[in-house]
């Protein structure tokens, strides 16, 4: 009778291992996930010992989306936007901040800021590329190749110097006529543009991380400010007639801003459609504990509404939200519902250290 009981016991516990491994295994079809993005981020190979990524490029070619961010020892193939896998390629300078990336005739290119060459590769799976033209060294730069086929280049990366287009032609990427200034910073009005986590300090900003996106026949140029060490680092906007400008300040600016939260900032990256034809935004979020370049990336539901406003949903950044494709409104419907059950509630420790106490 004892020898029974004990047995019992046993299968009972053997089954309530089993049914709690099987409850902690990942779903087979994931619904939702948390910000920053699940990536292999590598080690910073010339400073501390900090991960990083940033300045993301994230696009669609051939079916699948190619993401790529600064120094990042190579690039990210996805089919979903969910699983990502990192190819480390051969014959490209992989080894650049802020790469401009582009889809152009059934080809991928590549345009690092610095290196005076173009590459290209119709098979970026393969992770093999190919040395195309030589051209003129652009800082942060972003391409965009309108309806009618023409190629325009906007690049800028200072705390002086101003963003910058110039049309390009698309097949030696040579300069079709002279660059146009756009926008420079202007922190004495645009409340957001100043330095620092709380936007107070009396420094020059950095305006960089130009991308461009057409809507409606609107251009909408996006610029990250002022920082990329802060939580404040955040896109601007700019919106013109047609890709030279005359460009004017959207007074809704910033579109993407996260200064808040486990993890903050979403400037500098890119927006784009997914295959269901819905915007997203992808944007650099901060860390910048160990090193002020120890960063991640994050990317949030992207909307414009009746007026021709661009706006990013930054509200549930980084609590459980909805992978694209599974929302119909993302934008204005993308919140899990999922809290954490610890929040505002007493917690008891040993010990803790000086300004991290016990409720951090």
């Amino acid at each position: 009778m004892k020898q029974t009981t004990i047995r019992y016991h046993f299968l009972a516990i053997c089954m309530l291992l089993l049914n709690s491994s099987i409850m902690a295994q990942p779903a087979e079809d994931p619904q939702t996930f948390c910000n920053p993005l699940n990536l292999n981020y590598r080690f910073m190979e010339d400073a501390v010992d900090a991960r990083e990524a940033a300045d993301a490029v994230l696009v669609l070619y051939k079916d699948d989306y190619y993401l790529f961010a600064s120094r990042s020892g190579g690039y990210w193939t996805s089919p979903d936007l969910r699983n990502w896998t990192l190819i480390v390629p051969t014959g490209l300078d992989i080894e650049a901040y802020a790469p401009g990336v582009l889809v152009m005739r059934d080809t991928l290119f590549y345009f690092p800021p610095s290196n005076t060459k173009v590459y290209k590769t119709a098979d970026p799976k393969s992770g093999i590329w190919y040395g195309g033209p030589a051209i003129k060294a652009y800082g942060d730069p972003a391409l965009l190749l309108d309806n009618d086929e023409r190629l325009y280049m906007y690049y800028g990366v200072s705390n002086s110097a101003p963003i910058r287009v110039v049309e390009l032609d698309p097949y030696t990427f040579k300069e079709l006529g002279a660059p146009v200034d756009i926008l420079t910073a202007h922190a004495n009005i645009h409340g957001w543009e100043r330095r620092g986590d709380d936007n107070l300090l009396d420094e020059q900003p950095w305006i960089e991380g130009a991308w461009m996106i057409k809507e409606n026949d609107k251009y909408y140029l996006h610029y990250a400010g002022p920082g990329t060490e802060f939580k404040t680092y955040a896109d601007g906007i700019y919106v013109a007639n047609s890709p030279l400008g005359p460009y004017e300040y959207a007074i809704y600016s910033p579109f993407a801003f996260k200064p808040t939260g486990f993890i903050t900032g979403a400037g500098h990256g890119n927006t784009f459609k997914d295959k269901n034809g819905q915007y997203w935004h992808i944007g650099t979020m901060t860390i910048s504990v160990k090193h002020m370049f120890e960063r991640r990336l994050g990317i949030f539901p992207v909307a414009f509404n009746e007026e021709g406003q661009i706006r990013c949903n930054t509200s549930w950044g980084d609590y459980p939200q909805y992978f694209p494709g599974v929302k119909e409104n993302p934008a204005d419907d993308n919140f899990a519902g999922m809290m954490l059950l610890s929040h505002k509630k007493y917690v008891l420790a040993s010990s803790s250290i000086e300004d991290h106490g016990v409720s951090n």
